[in-house]
């Protein structure tokens, strides 16, 4: 099992984004790790990069790990995972949180006037139906507001 941790969280380098991981999911001490480095390399590479995403599908992944094992007793020994799989959903939920006011992401097109005109110039693009109304004939290839149905 590889496992690196520097203490040096971050986003410009795979190591420091392998650090971020870590970190956000709480698996920074090597003789309790939970997860490989190469793991998390997986994670990120399937997240983009995201180290939100990696940490959300991380901490799902030790939810599912966890859930799966039974709990069993032998003499005085019990080992429960039941309380491992409410820790996972724990952070799972804190992380979707937190993704949850992330909003860097979002575009909404058409607000500028570049925009729009952008997509009115591209020929490859879909109008919607809601660009042609009731009383407008397609068949007749007139313009509509601008477009050529």
């Amino acid at each position: 099992m590889t496992f690196t941790y520097s203490g040096r969280p971050g986003t410009d380098t795979i190591a420091e984004r392998l650090d971020a991981v870590r970190f956000l999911i709480g698996d920074t001490v090597e003789a309790s790790a939970n997860m490989q480095d190469e793991e998390i390399y997986f994670l990120l590479d399937q997240e983009a990069d995201s180290v939100w995403g990696a940490a959300a599908l991380g901490a799902d992944t030790m939810m599912t790990k966890y859930a799966d094992l039974a709990s069993y007793s032998v003499g005085d020994l019990s080992i429960q995972y039941g309380q491992q799989v409410a820790h996972w959903k724990s952070v799972s939920d804190s992380i979707a949180d937190r993704r949850s006011l992330d909003v860097s992401g979002a575009y909404a097109g058409g607000i500028s006037k570049s925009d729009k005109e952008s997509v009115r110039s591209d020929t490859d693009w879909n109008h919607p139906y809601g660009w042609i109304t009731m009383h407008d004939n397609k068949d007749t290839g007139e313009t509509i507001h601008g477009y050529t149905t």
